[in-house]
């Protein structure tokens, strides 16, 4: 390996050897910890997808993800285990995620598909840790790319991510990939630096759509780089720098490089099928006209009409605009208090404070002190500089966007950046002749390892700051307590222990599909009335079942109330009661979804919907996608007054949102206005994203 081009520090002997075994034990200790996980709720879509893929270049299910995991994935997964029925064209996403559920867990072993999409990803993260700590060397040096290395090793959501067929990690791994190697062709302008950043971006662009954002950010950061008066250094000594001109070029052909290595993923081809048919859930003119925003609009419109992207990528840019950036309506339960619309800006960095162990967040801080009072090595401060503004620029647009939900999975690009800082109190530590920063990162090291390592189902992890892994769901609710993770310990008590007993539980979920419950025998209420049982109480009585994520004071499922109540039983953020409660929240909510299932299936639509719809509304009169839905089939039917009346309903229903209340006023006036209401578009309920 070549001398690194990092600070001038001590080498580290057998580096390549210490960070292979850093992978190695990083990827054993996810398997164990992880061994009992099922799918997340997104997983046998994405599995799908990507067998659909590889084997058919036909990109049509799940565009609103780019192609590189998914691919992957599929190239791991053969006939043999993951058998794929003929595609369809289907009508919007529930139904397209009926078809990838279906396929997993009734057409073929969802077990079996697990263990090897495992395998697969073991396999694609182990490999983009060992080339972060490459690159990281190359810019950092050894030491602070060793530690580094050991933050991400160490850190409990990390460890979650590793096995699990989604894009969080890769996008954190691929980005500080691209970030480190912009850094270095930056720093030189050789055309084989400058490739290799244009091969991570280009990656980078592949694995996540929040990709763009390290493509803006690295476009920024080279146009400053390329126009600046370069100065001397020991790699341009002996030769010119480059002039302006040759370093726009560079840069130019860096992003057009990018943009090669993305298309190659989509096969070269603009269209998402081999027929050129469209054949999304959703047609694109759809998607677009979706956006709030006439600026966004044109954006899209224009990437689709001049082919800069596929057309797969283009509406999964549309779908992550509308999703992430303009929707406003989802209620978030944060530390205590309900939030619609706008959310605190402190959300994310509150995040990292309760997810990330508080001996490396320590660590970290030190870092940070360190850098800020000018104690690390001179030859360092700019690549802290550089990552501090990726940081800084990361952190406010996903600060100001609507990508909470998710909770600190959104916010991982933002780890690498801290590790870099962990590993600079580590060399200064090391420079020191006193023992006393040596014992802090000592001390701060042992700590981080001994409360996390051990701790098995690591995505549920929080620090004491949250009230720790078994109460943090008391206090916020995020897909970072739960992503339907404990499936498979839910099908071994109800077997176990109801099913026995005759007893049918009534079970509330997030993401696991419904097929999935199915496929493992579990019997619910659920199925009891979609077989015809009356569903005419808001009464429940019995063993009721929720995900922790789900049991807080948002509207959206309304298990408010259950938040005061001790659970009878737990494992882990599965939490099971027992007793009689009175829940017209969950009764209008579940009404609501089964609604939107009858809607989009094939077999049944708006007529049938309709009265499902109308029962939630009545179950709870303030939930106003019920009404939305309601007034959208009144128009479509032709029923003026009861359009205009389902649209006043959800008027009054509905939060304090400026941009939400303008659409439902501005649908009621079209509606009162237009001659004929069936030619009045529907509004796009927020919830169906």
């Amino acid at each position: 390996m070549s001398t690194p081009a990092g600070p001038r520090e001590r080498c580290v002997p057998f580096f390549p050897l210490i960070v292979l075994a850093i992978v190695l034990l990083t990827i054993l200790r996810s398997a164990i910890a992880t061994h009992l996980d099922s799918f997340t709720g997104d997983e046998n879509y994405h599995v799908v997808a990507g067998v659909s893929y590889f084997r058919t270049g036909d990109y049509r299910i799940n565009p609103e993800h780019p192609p590189l995991v998914k691919l992957w994935v599929g190239a791991f997964i053969p006939e043999s285990v993951l058998h794929l029925p003929p595609l369809q064209i289907v009508n919007d996403k529930a139904s397209e995620r009926t078809y990838a559920a279906e396929t997993v867990y009734f057409k073929n072993d969802p077990d079996r598909i697990q263990r090897y999409a495992r395998f697969a990803m073991f396999c694609f993260n182990g490999i983009l840790l060992l080339v972060f700590a490459r690159v990281a060397r190359r810019v950092f040096g050894d030491v602070i790319a060793l530690a580094a290395l050991s933050f991400l090793a160490i850190d409990p959501t990390v460890a979650a991510h590793m096995p699990v067929v989604m894009t969080d990690l890769p996008v954190t791994l691929t980005g500080a990939i691209a970030v480190l190697s912009a850094w270095l062709a930056f720093q030189t302008w050789k055309p084989l630096a400058v490739t290799g950043a244009a091969f991570a971006l280009g990656l980078t662009l592949a694995t996540k759509h929040s990709g763009i954002l390290f493509a803006v950010f690295i476009a920024a950061a080279g146009l400053y780089m390329a126009l600046r008066k370069t100065p001397p250094t020991s790699e341009n000594a002996s030769a010119p720098p480059p002039t302006r001109t040759r370093r726009l070029l560079l840069l130019a052909a860096l992003l057009a490089g990018s943009l090669v290595v993305l298309w190659s993923t989509y096969r070269f081809h603009f269209h998402e099928s081999p027929t050129q048919q469209e054949t999304f859930n959703r047609p694109l003119a759809d998607k677009i006209s979706d956006l709030e925003s006439a600026r966004n609009r044109f954006l899209i419109a224009n990437l689709a009409r001049f082919h800069i992207f596929p057309r797969a990528y283009v509406w999964g840019f549309a779908d992550i605009i509308r999703q992430g950036v303009e929707i406003g309506g989802y209620p978030i339960f944060f530390w205590d208090h309900v939030y619609i619309g706008e959310k605190p800006l402190y959300f994310f960095p509150a995040q990292l404070l309760v997810k990330i162990p508080l001996g490396l967040l320590l660590i970290s801080i030190a870092g940070i002190i360190l850098f800020l009072g000018r104690n690390t090595e001179p030859e360092s401060r700019p690549q802290f500089w550089f990552f501090s503004l990726f940081f800084l620029f990361f952190l406010a647009i996903i600060a100001t966007s609507q990508s909470h939900y998710a909770g600190v999975r959104h916010a991982l690009p933002l780890y690498p950046a801290l590790s870099f800082f962990a590993g600079a109190t580590v060399a200064f530590a090391l420079q020191q002749k006193s023992p006393t920063w040596k014992i802090l990162a000592l001390a701060s090291a042992a700590w981080a390892i001994a409360s996390a390592v051990p701790i098995l189902r690591p995505w549920e992890y929080h620090n004491a700051i949250a009230g720790g892994t078994a109460h943090a769901y008391l206090h916020t609710a995020n897909e970072g307590l739960d992503l339907s993770l404990r499936t498979k310990e839910l099908a071994a008590y109800y077997h176990r222990v109801l099913e026995p007993q005759g007893e049918v539980p009534y079970f509330v979920t997030y993401l696991a599909p419904d097929q999935e419950i199915l496929a493992r025998g579990i019997r619910t209420m659920d199925q009891e009335w979609l077989a015809g049982f009356p569903d005419d109480s808001s009464v429940v009585h019995g063993t009721f079942i929720a995900e922790a994520v789900m049991v807080n004071a948002t509207m959206a499922h309304g298990l408010g109330p259950l938040r005061d109540v001790e659970p009878a039983e737990r494992f882990g953020n599965l939490l099971i009661f027992r007793g009689t409660f009175d829940l017209p929240g969950y009764r209008a909510s579940r009404l609501y979804s089964r609604g939107r299932t009858v809607l989009y299936a094939a077999n049944a639509g708006a007529e049938k919907a309709l009265p499902i719809f109308e029962q939630a509304a009545a179950a709870n009169p303030k939930f106003y996608p019920a009404w939305i839905n309601i007034g959208n089939i009144h128009a479509q039917q032709g029923h003026r007054d009861q359009a205009i009346q389902a649209y006043e309903q959800a008027l009054r229903g509905a939060p304090q949102i400026p941009d939400l209340r303008a659409k439902l006023e501005s649908q009621l006036s079209q509606l009162r206005s237009s001659p004929d209401v069936r030619q009045v578009d529907p509004l796009r309920d927020p919830f169906a994203e």
